[in-house]
C-alpha cells in the first residue's frame, strides 16, 4: 500500500460518457458468465480480463450509465484503525468502540 491511504482512480461522466456507458453496460451484462474478452479499437489484440476486474468494470459502467461519479479504491488487506476510519467516514474513536463490542472483526 503507498503512503496515502487509499489509490484512487475518480471518474466524473459526460453526457456523452453516461449515453455510452448505458450502452456499454447493457452489452457486458448479457456476457457475464464465463471468460470475459475485451477488445480495443486502438490496438489489434484483445485484452482478457479477470473475473473481480469484470465485475468491477460491470459496477462502474452500471453507475457512469446512471450518471453517478464513480472511485475506484485500492485497499489493503489490513488496516489500522485510522485508516478504517477514514474509509468509513467515521472519527477513529467510533471504530475502535466497535472493535471494543466485537461489532467488527479485527486482529
Amino acid at each position: 500500500m503507498s503512503d496515502s491511504l487509499l489509490d484512487q482512480a475518480i471518474a466524473v461522466p459526460t453526457e456523452d460518457d453516461v449515453a455510452l456507458a448505458q450502452k456499454t453496460s447493457r452489452f457486458l451484462t448479457n456476457r457475464r458468465s464465463g471468460d470475459s474478452f475485451i477488445s480495443f479499437s486502438t490496438v489489434e489484440t484483445g485484452a482478457r480480463l479477470p473475473r473481480p476486474a469484470f465485475r468491477v468494470l460491470i459496477e462502474t459502467l452500471s453507475q457512469l450509465a446512471r450518471g453517478n461519479a464513480v472511485v475506484v479504491t485500492a485497499i489493503a488487506d489490513e488496516l489500522s484503525t485510522q485508516q478504517a476510519a477514514d474509509l468509513l467516514g467515521v472519527s477513529r474513536p467510533h471504530i475502535v468502540k466497535l472493535l471494543e463490542r466485537g461489532d467488527l472483526p479485527h486482529r
